[in-house]
């Protein structure tokens, strides 16, 4: 009898434990983190001296739970870059454990409405088209202002690419991180005049391709006229000549005509 009553308590001991690791499998597992971004890519101009400022729309379509979000350059040329707001460390109470997170700002899951959103409802930043149009729009809760100053030496005409990485993770149930996402922003800044200007850096004019020819021959302007006023001379002397013989022979016909007579 006692066997009988030890074996009972000990399956339903064993029992009871399968099911808490069962349940807490099954909570863990339906634990899902999120992170979208919009735009992928832009491009930008500005002269030396002056900002560009970039807004990044970071959304979270998926997730059950918050998404912990990290902005840094990842490529680039290493101009001064200004992120809006600036990562910080954060502490969280997840399920009575206190953790600490650097991050830029947290983006919970995010809102999906059938109709354009015009005027943004309160507490939104922007609005997106859903991936799946049918969908409708995302609107979006959090937006990363990332500010680019251009050298005052960068060479004009010369574009730039930056690489912009966010990097989102989540919390589990006991504190625990979970695996990170991330996304990126590619930026291309060409630095420009500050002031319009138009100016003619080519031409199809004979002249232009006279003086060319002389440049790549390497000709000395002083030569190159004395060569174009011999040559005009030659020209000259040329059609005299021609002129002056047919005269000639002119003459001699009528002189041989006067003979035969």
């Amino acid at each position: 009898m006692k066997t009988y009553y030890f074996s009972f308590f000990s399956i339903s001991f064993l029992l009871i434990v399968a099911l808490a690791i069962i349940t807490s499998s099954i909570s863990f597992v339906s634990a899902s983190c999120s992170l979208g971004a919009s735009p992928l890519e832009m491009q930008a101009q500005a002269s030396p001296g002056q900002t560009v400022d970039i807004y990044w729309n970071i959304f979270n379509l998926r997730g059950d739970r918050a998404t912990h979000i990290l902005i840094n350059q990842s490529k680039g040329p290493a101009w001064n870059v200004i992120y809006l707001p600036q990562a910080s460390i954060k502490q969280y109470d997840v399920s009575g454990i206190m953790t600490n997170s650097f991050e830029n700002f947290a983006v919970d899951k995010s809102t999906i409405v059938k109709i354009k959103p015009e005027p943004l409802p309160s507490g939104k930043v922007a609005y997106i088209v859903h991936p799946n149009s049918s969908e409708g729009y995302i609107l979006v809760d959090k937006q990363i202002k990332i500010s680019v100053k251009v050298p005052d030496d960068a060479e004009l005409g010369k574009a730039q690419d930056f690489v912009f990485e966010a990097v989102g993770k989540c919390f589990g149930e006991t504190g625990s991180v979970s695996a990170s996402l991330a996304t990126e922003l590619k930026v291309k800044i060409t630095p420009v005049s500050e002031t319009y200007y138009e100016k003619e850096v080519s031409s199809s004019s004979l002249g232009q391709k006279i003086s060319s020819i002389f440049s790549q021959t390497q000709i000395k302007p002083i030569y190159a006229v004395t060569i174009g006023i011999t040559l005009v001379l030659i020209i000259v002397l040329i059609i005299l000549f021609v002129l002056m013989n047919k005269k000639r022979k002119k003459v001699e016909k009528k002189i041989k005509k006067g003979k035969r007579k």
